[in-house]
Formats: structure tokens, C-alpha cells, sequence
């Protein structure tokens, strides 16, 4: 049986852009091209929360973290106030793009 590179191709990158840390990583890139100017501060937000998120045993998987809008709302609310509306865009973006790349439900939010 031929198997569709392609297909295969858009699997493993779905796998990997549902996984947090291959989420983060693609929207570092699409941000880098798209949004240069956001695009360090960020994504340092995005891996913060990962780094947070991993310290109270969260696994490597999207659909886990959006799963538990209580500890995003905990995460952001230890980040100090003159930063949060950073890491909530940062957050928002990160799932705005997900959602629209079919990795979440339309419906899916983390806050």
C-alpha cells in the first residue's frame, strides 16, 4: 500500500505541534517571521509558563494544559502584575493559533 508523504507529513506535525514544548517552538517561528517585534518577550513568556507548568508535573501535551484553566489562571496570577498582560497575550496567541491550525477544539481556552 503507497502511503501519501503528505499525510504522513501533516501527522507528525500535528503530533508535534500537540505536544507544549512543539507548540511553543512553531509559534517562536511564526512569530519570529509574522511578529518579530513580540516575538522574543513572548515566547520567553510561553516558556516560563512551560517551565511552571513541567515543575508541578504537567505533562508535554497541549490539550493537558488547556485542560487545566485553574492552574493557568494560578500561573498568571504569580507572574507580577506590570507583566501578566504580556503572558496573557502571549497565551491567547499561542491558542488563537492552535485553534486555528486544528490542534484544539474552536471552543478550547485555557483562562
Amino acid at each position: 500500500m503507497a502511503v501519501d508523504p503528505r499525510g504522513v507529513h501533516r501527522l507528525r506535525g500535528s503530533v508535534h505541534l500537540s505536544t507544549l514544548l512543539g507548540a511553543i517552538d512553531d509559534q517562536e517561528g511564526y512569530w519570529v517571521h509574522n511578529r518579530p517585534w513580540v516575538a522574543a518577550a513572548w515566547t520567553d513568556a510561553l516558556e516560563v509558563m512551560a517551565e511552571a507548568w513541567f515543575a508541578d508535573d504537567g505533562e508535554n501535551w497541549l490539550p493537558a494544559l488547556i485542560a487545566a484553566p485553574a492552574w493557568v489562571e494560578r500561573h498568571l496570577e504569580r507572574i507580577p502584575a506590570g507583566e501578566r498582560s504580556l503572558h496573557e497575550a502571549a497565551i491567547a496567541d499561542l491558542l488563537a493559533r492552535a485553534r486555528a491550525q486544528g490542534i484544539l477544539p474552536a471552543d478550547a481556552t485555557a483562562a
